[in-house]
């Protein structure tokens, strides 16, 4: 009986014993790209639920098996993964520039995102230069929340935008446009997308505390770009379009026009009217007055007359009180005639 207890004591001794071997403590510190202790930051064991977080010194103690690796990471900053050797551990985190350095305009300034509270949409053109944008509501298209319409115009530049709906009956819908910090009454044609460095769109209510009633439909805040140190860049953009109209019609000359004038009241020749048809009743006698209308050769192509009969011709007004102008060219009068 005592052989067994020795036994049994013995391997409880040699367990401990191995357990102790496959486990290792390792120690470290953590700490920012400026020296700064990170206070909080996650220690984990890879695979494992087993870890522990950085004290107010940024240094950690945590038990890992051999071979081991740690994975160190915190709000704002890059992950990292270490692997133990058995030494401590010295660990520098970087911060993550990407999301949280990310600068956007938000009424009297610029701001971080991570201070940000907030909807701020923001838009760099530079991403979407393949697309040719080729308005400023080109480049706001796609946006999450903003509606941009399409108009029919020439010019096309008055499509509608709405950043959140329709909201109001009475007063216009439209979000309030500032451009570098000033608030934009113009048409947006007049802003050319390759001078616009960045686009900012501020969604939510909290945009008025800034701006006011004008912003309740929601702000679109343009900045253009700056000047930066550093060697000159160049950029060179060109575009090329071919348009085609869709058929071809030949248009009356003012002789022609006349002479389809002629020709129509002829065709529609009424009994009572003349052998000219309704063109002669027409130019000259009133249907109600009986009096006369146009004086004979008042449609006559000037060219055609004598330099005597051309001036009679000019100051002969009719009814239509079509005289001439003071140093108006008689082809001017005469087309003026026959409109």
């Amino acid at each position: 009986m005592q052989k067994l207890k020795t036994f049994i004591m013995s391997m409880i001794i040699s367990t401990c014993c191995m357990m102790t071997y496959a486990q290792t403590r390792v120690t470290g510190n953590v700490v920012d790209a400026f020296g700064e202790s990170v206070i909080g930051a996650s220690i984990l064991e890879k695979g494992t639920s087993n870890g522990t977080i950085t004290d107010i010194d940024g240094n950690f103690s945590l038990s890992v098996s051999q071979g081991a690796i740690l994975q160190i990471s915190y709000i704002g900053y890059i992950s990292q993964e270490v692997t133990v050797t058995g030494q401590p551990l010295s660990i520098i985190l970087l911060e993550d520039t990407k999301t949280l350095d990310e600068v956007v305009v938000v009424g009297y300034g610029t701001m971080r995102k991570k201070d940000l509270t907030g909807s701020v949409i923001q838009i760099n053109p530079d991403k979407i230069a393949d697309q040719n944008p080729s308005s400023v509501q080109d480049i706001l298209r796609g946006t999450p929340g903003l509606q941009i319409g399409y108009d029919a115009s020439a010019k096309g530049t008055n499509a509608s935008i709405l950043l959140r709906g329709q909201n109001s009956l009475g007063t216009s819908a439209s979000p309030l446009i500032v451009l570098d910090g000033m608030a934009f009454y113009g048409e947006l044609s007049e802003i050319n997308p390759d001078d616009i460095g960045q686009i900012d769109v501020l969604k939510d209510a909290s945009s008025a505390a800034i701006y006011g009633a004008k912003a309740a439909a929601g702000v679109i805040i343009i900045s253009t770009k700056k000047g930066k140190s550093g060697k000159p860049v160049i950029n060179v953009s060109t575009n090329w379009a071919v348009n085609n109209k869709s058929a071809y019609r030949d248009y009356f000359n003012a002789n022609d026009y006349m002479r389809y004038r002629e020709d129509w009241y002829m065709m529609n020749f009424t009994y009572g009217k003349g052998n000219d048809g309704f063109y002669g009743y027409y130019r000259a006698v009133d249907r109600n007055s009986g009096e006369l209308v146009y004086p004979s050769g008042y449609f006559n192509n000037p060219d055609n007359l004598s330099a005597g009969d051309r001036n009679a011709w000019a100051t002969a007004t009719g009814k239509s009180g079509f005289g001439p102008s003071e140093g108006e060219s008689h082809q001017s009068l005469y087309a003026r005639r026959l409109q």
